[in-house]
Formats: structure tokens, C-alpha cells, sequence
């Protein structure tokens, strides 16, 4: 069942790897609260809260 499959991406965030694990297809409220915006710091990525 391809609604029980899920993936998983890890992240380097301030010095912490992040793990995030989700369902597909992807809920639209992970993608609305957390996104990777175009001003990298250090690492290249930058996550952005919002909502």
C-alpha cells in the first residue's frame, strides 16, 4: 500500500541531524510548516518555521 510507505531524509541543522520521516503521498502541512528557504547558512540549508 504505497499510503503506508514512508521515507525518510536526514538534515544537518546547527550542528544536529535531523531526521524526518514522512508519509506519502506528503501531508501539506509539513510542507507549509517547515521549508527549506534560499538564504543557506553555513551548512547550505536553513529551516524555516512558520504557522
Amino acid at each position: 500500500n504505497i499510503l503506508l510507505t514512508k521515507t525518510s531524509s536526514w538534515i544537518n541543522y546547527k550542528n544536529n541531524e535531523i531526521l524526518i520521516i514522512s508519509h506519502i503521498p506528503i501531508n501539506h502541512v509539513l510542507i507549509n510548516t517547515i521549508k527549506i528557504i534560499p538564504y543557506p547558512d553555513r551548512n547550505g540549508y536553513q529551516l524555516e518555521y512558520s504557522g
